[in-house]
């Protein structure tokens, strides 16, 4: 090779770009998730940590010599398990938890400091502090960087109790999670139960008359077909006392599971009765310690599902649900009344010509029934949410839509202690080509269905939320799940007081009192004439 017509200049050129690609994808090597790191809303007489991943994305070694938080808000944050220095090989992780201890209300900032021989990777960490008087309030995202959601959530004497899924990283399989928090939010226990083979799920949770808790699911790990109903009570430690399975040689998909009054339990969801045919309600009543009294389907020609149960006064049960059997191709909300033998005593279907669907039903002070769900039959969008009102007999007192152009849906609701109700589920407030993303949607309306205030939360990607109950102090409790803040799914438990705020996390002035939500960016805002504060 003849060297003496290589152009000193070009060479010197190729070498310094050459460099530079170099340094700059090694000093990107380091993945941190999540970035920025966001605490929540914390009360001050409790703590809260989320866990921080760090992966060495490269091929080169990652020598971390350092992890530390700085910042003006620094004394309330803090690392408990900081190594100090790391040495990690390519595509090896390093998992860190930043806890926030929150000493005052308002807003609180820091930076998480990782540095090495890549450089210097700087983390913004946020986190609010809630007031504790008069009521305790909190925003809790609950989890770690492997995925965990929330079906179902309920107040217990010192705290609650949530049951959803959880699926690990390194499995394709989910876990039913049972999960229990102190007042504040904070996690007390964590329990899974199912296999690392098959799919398990849990639906719904009570507190039992004993103080016991019990745990509807779904399972494909036990029972006689591919997916059974999952029936688990559990001591106040979360400790196994009995699990019971029921469906068919076919699939079963439970919902919504209620306390009898003689101490047993009825819960309710669909069954499949062929492997090619569509699917029935399904009924299934146990005594206290499980056994099955009596199981039975309902149903036309077409499909039909069941997503709420109530115990009525008169020692029977009323279903909420859809079908199909109407003469139509599209569903329509559906009201059934059983005798306490499982006998059909009259049912009742309202809907449009279009697609309409009842997530829940709950029972109200003047004996009838609140009903949420979602609506394409009337509306501005694609499908609103939708909030009907029944009397005992199932007819319409009212019905009410919610939502603009993008889909908004209901999936629980509960009458408040004014005479109103409280809704909860999603709204899709960013829509594009790519992606669409959807907020926690949160309606508050008087007895007769009128818009008293609504409110938005989210951030960048999804929350959705799965239930609310009110609370012994007046406010209420949501649960929903959330990818906004980590690279997974998360647990999204928030605790409001009854006008929907989490109190003093900001100074009392109007233009902080907007902060008390997050607005995705819409195209068109279709919420601007909706929310109230």
């Amino acid at each position: 090779m003849d060297l003496s017509n290589i152009n000193p200049a070009k060479s010197l050129i190729a070498t310094i770009v050459f460099l530079i690609v170099q340094l700059s994808a090694f000093s990107q090597q380091l993945v941190i998730t999540p970035n920025p790191i966001y605490m929540g809303k914390i009360p001050t007489a409790s703590n809260a940590e989320r866990e921080v991943l760090v992966i060495n994305s490269s091929a080169q070694a990652a020598n971390i010599t350092s992890i530390s938080i700085t910042g003006s808000d620094v004394s309330y944050f803090s690392i408990p398990n900081n190594p100090g220095s790391a040495n990690l090989g390519p595509l090896q992780r390093l998992y860190i938890d930043v806890a926030y201890n929150p000493q005052t209300t308002g807003e609180h900032n820091a930076q998480l400091i990782i540095q090495g021989n890549f450089g210097s990777h700087s983390i913004n960490i946020t986190g609010y502090g809630s007031s504790v008087t008069p009521m305790i309030t909190f925003e809790r995202i609950l989890g770690t960087s492997e995925t965990e959601s929330a079906a179902s959530v309920k107040e217990t004497h010192d705290g609650f109790i949530i049951t959803g899924s959880y699926k690990p990283d390194d499995e394709d399989y989910n876990y039913i999670l049972v999960k229990k928090t102190d007042l504040y939010g904070k996690t007390v226990w964590l329990k899974t139960f199912g296999t690392d083979r098959n799919v398990d799920n849990g639906s719904d949770v009570i507190v039992a008359n004993d103080g016991n808790y019990v745990v509807l699911g779904n399972t494909e790990s036990y029972g006689a077909g591919r997916f059974d109903f999952y029936l688990l009570k559990l001591d106040p430690n979360g400790n196994l006392i009995w699990s019971k399975t029921y469906g068919g040689q076919y699939d079963e998909s439970a919902s919504e599971l209620v306390q009898t009054s003689d101490g047993g339990y009825i819960m309710c969801g669909n069954t499949k009765l062929s492997a090619s045919g569509s699917r029935d309600a399904y009924i299934v009543r146990v005594d206290a310690q499980g056994n099955q009294l009596w199981a039975k389907n309902y149903g036309g020609a077409g499909g039909e599902t069941a997503s709420g149960i109530l115990e009525t006064s008169d020692g029977g049960y009323i279903f909420s649900g859809s079908t199909t059997s109407n003469g139509t191709d599209d569903f329509q909300l559906w009201i059934v009344k059983i005798d306490a033998n499982g006998n059909e005593v009259w049912s009742k279907t309202h809907g449009g010509t279009e697609w309409d669907e009842a997530a829940s039903i709950s029972a109200t002070s003047d004996g009838g029934y609140i009903l949420s769900g979602y609506t394409l039959s009337k509306g501005a969008g694609a499908k609103d949410a939708y909030l009907i009102k029944l009397n005992s007999t199932g007819d319409i007192i009212w019905d009410k839509v919610f939502g603009d152009i993008h889909a908004d849906e209901f999936r629980d609701a509960k009458e408040t202690p004014d005479g109103g109700f409280i809704a909860v589920g999603y709204s899709i407030t960013f829509f594009s080509q790519q992606n669409q993303f959807s907020d926690l949607f949160i309606v508050k309306t008087n007895a007769n269905g009128d818009l008293v205030w609504s409110k938005l939360i989210g951030s960048d990607k999804n929350e959705r939320a799965s239930s609310v109950n009110i609370t012994t102090d007046g406010g209420f409790i949501v649960s929903g799940v959330t990818d906004s803040y980590s690279k997974s799914n998360n647990i999204y438990l928030l605790k409001f007081n009854g006008a929907g705020e989490i109190t003093n996390v900001y100074d009392v002035t109007e233009d902080n009192l907007q902060q008390t939500f997050i607005l995705n960016q819409n195209y068109p805002n279709p919420f601007l004439s909706l929310i109230h504060i």
